[in-house]
């Protein structure tokens, strides 16, 4: 199954942990507490919980995997925390160049309603979630994860439908139907985003 993206200068990330139970950035939970978290609410999450690494960094149950909710943004400090990048040009600080070569670690985080970040290299993408305690999604785990998402093909506002058709990125989360059956959001246009593989 090929899901079309919407092409352009733009570069994001999904990240994933490891496959376990329950999950976060860090590795396995497993305390009662993990089970009491809102994103335990439908049935394909049920006994489930994904945790990202702080409040805002959310993830959600894909298989036996935990995936980034929304397209990563990049932070200065961990879970979504400090500043965000890119916000000028340079679009990164030196000390993170795109080689991959940091001297100064960046972080992912899933965060709803912040810009995506973009004109991220492979190997920045790769180090930004590596940093966080996560990894890109290969090309298979990708597929799996968009599953369901609605492709409005060039008609998509980013409002109602999934962006495929304006002038740039909209805020993560934007289009509230732009949904995977995971529960994953923005599989489909608003920003390209790489895979492990």
């Amino acid at each position: 199954m090929m899901i079309a993206k919407r092409v352009s200068a733009t570069a994001i990330a999904f990240c994933v942990t490891s496959t376990v139970v329950f999950c976060n950035g860090a590795g396995a939970r497993s305390s009662d507490e993990d089970n009491d978290r809102s994103e335990a609410s439908s049935p394909r999450t049920m006994a489930r919980v994904c945790r990202g690494n702080s409040p805002i960094d959310i993830m959600v149950p894909v298989g036996p995997l935990c995936v980034d909710k929304y397209e990563a943004s990049v932070w200065s400090q961990p879970g979504g925390a400090g500043v965000q990048y890119p916000s000028s040009d340079p679009r990164y600080p030196a000390t993170f160049p795109p080689n991959g070569n940091w001297t100064e670690p960046l972080y992912a985080a899933s965060v709803k309603g912040v810009s995506p970040s973009v004109f991220l290299t492979w190997f920045q993408a790769q180090q930004a979630c590596a940093l966080s305690g996560k990894r890109l999604l290969t090309n298979a785990e990708w597929q799996m994860a968009a599953a369901g998402t609605p492709d409005p093909g060039l008609a998509g506002d980013g409002v109602n439908t999934c962006n495929t058709n304006t002038p740039g990125p909209l805020p993560t989360g934007s289009a509230a139907t732009c949904i995977s059956k995971w529960g994953v959001m923005d599989m489909v246009g608003n920003v390209g985003e790489w895979v492990a593989d």
